[in-house]
């Protein structure tokens, strides 16, 4: 019980300020087929993990992935043909085609290896690059996209489509924009997107549509032989049958669902997709660092040492039915800050380095289940210009109100100061065991 406590109590992770790595990144143009295919490139490498936006949206689809990887992986936005800032010619948009537009990017761009993560419509095309470059293609991301299909008549596309080659296609476009989102979803997401959507020229919006909707963009049930994760949103459209579907033609992918998000579920829950798409990424060894969070701090919680420490504390304590403010916790921390517990391993006592990210994902389920209040009850600070370490003595409850903790320890925590906010750089924590008992100086003031 301890050891997994041990991981709850303190995390560090999180830039002291984060600029939009999307918004500022240059513009790049590829050439392709006598056009040009829009994209943008953030970070360094010859593996690249690129983000493909869905049906009549651009790359800003992917606005809350950008802080979140930037400076973790090298990350690929692209705007397909027709899409975005890219070329739009009078041509057929097919599956076939995003494909090798998607390969053109990747070869001006200078990228050997890639991950492809695919929304929507951009699925089937992720997909269809798997087939034509399997050498360049390292794993592959579903994101609420299709990988079987759809098994409609061509009646019924035709139907489908005639909404789209009518003079108020924007309005239809909009009614259908509403549909993707949830009651919850921020309205200024939901604005852009719907701008977004409703600017697509009509022409493109149409061949799309079609030729999404055509069962040449799927090509049967040839397996994936590449690593795949599936993020789908809880849905009646992802049925059982769909998931063995999917299993089938891939024996070892990651099926997960996340609650409450609609069809745009990195932007619904950018949060838990973003941890269940950088674990993946950590599995295949194609990322690294720290995530940047997606929150500027509060500048009450970055004022002092004493501020900042009980911001910390703070932000982790709460009954179970309370949700954890994770942006907050993330913005207390410096860009490449560290959380190490120092915990029994075989026999031995070693230090385990994780950051936010892996804190959040193995503690989450716990604090939704279980109370756990944390507080500081004395601490030893030495200063040095604009360092500080804190030797911080803490008690944890599972009520408020409990008598006596269940746990204690020391959190030693580096903290620095850039002339205008504290942060803090690496919290080291031991708990009290009957092997390391709290010394009298320890718990005084």
């Amino acid at each position: 019980m301890k050891n997994t406590l041990l991981s709850l109590l303190i995390v560090a992770s999180g830039p002291l300020l984060a600029a939009d790595p999307l918004a500022t990144a240059a513009s790049r143009f590829a050439a392709f087929e006598g056009a040009k295919v829009h994209y943008k490139s953030v970070g360094e490498g010859k593996t690249a993990v690129v983000f493909v936006h869905g049906f009549a949206c651009d790359l800003t689809s992917w606005r809350l992935q950008a802080p979140a990887f930037d400076g973790r992986v090298r990350a690929i936005y692209v705007d397909l043909p027709g899409f975005g800032q890219s070329d739009k010619p009078d041509v057929s948009y097919t599956t076939v085609r995003f494909a090798r537009a998607l390969d053109a990017v990747l070869a001006d761009a200078g990228v050997e290896q890639a991950v492809l993560v695919g929304h929507s419509m951009g699925t089937p095309v992720v997909r269809e690059y798997a087939r034509q470059s399997p050498k360049r293609t390292k794993a592959l991301v579903a994101v609420d996209g299709a990988l079987k299909s759809f098994g409609m008549k061509k009646e019924q596309v035709d139907f489908m489509v005639s909404a789209y080659e009518k003079p108020n296609y924007k309005e239809t476009i909009g009614a259908w924009v509403d549909t993707m989102f949830t009651k919850d979803t921020p309205a200024d997401l939901k604005q852009q997107t719907r701008a977004t959507m409703q600017g697509v020229k009509q022409s493109v919006a149409i061949s799309a549509m079609r030729n999404m909707l055509d069962e040449s963009a799927f090509k049967g049930d040839d397996p994936i032989a590449v690593p795949l994760l599936v993020v789908n949103a809880r849905s009646p459209f992802w049925t059982a049958d769909y998931e063995a579907h999917v299993r089938k033609i891939s024996s070892s992918v990651d099926y997960q669902v996340i609650e409450g998000a609609g069809h745009f579920v990195m932007m619904d829950k950018a949060e838990a997709f973003n941890a269940l798409v950088g674990g993946f990424l950590t599995k295949l060894g194609v990322m690294s660092g720290t995530a940047k969070p997606l929150a500027v701090a509060d500048p009450k919680d970055v004022s002092s040492v004493d501020a900042i420490l009980a911001a910390l504390y703070d932000v982790i304590s709460g009954p179970p039915e309370k949700k954890r403010d994770w942006d907050r916790l993330r913005s207390l921390f410096v860009d490449g800050a560290r959380m190490i517990p120092v915990v029994p391993r075989q026999g031995e006592w070693g230090a385990r380095v994780t950051d936010v990210n892996g804190y959040i994902e193995r503690s989450a389920p716990f604090f939704a289940k279980e109370g756990f209040f944390e507080r500081e009850v004395a601490r030893r600070t030495e200063t040095f210009g604009h360092v500080v370490h804190a030797f911080s003595t803490y008690e944890a409850r599972k009520k408020s109100d409990d008598k006596e903790p269940f746990l204690r320890g020391i959190n030693s925590i580096q903290l620095v100061n850039d002339g205008k906010r504290w942060a803090i750089v690496t919290v080291m924590w031991e708990a009290e065991s009957e092997a390391v008992k709290l010394p009298p100086k320890y718990l005084t003031k």
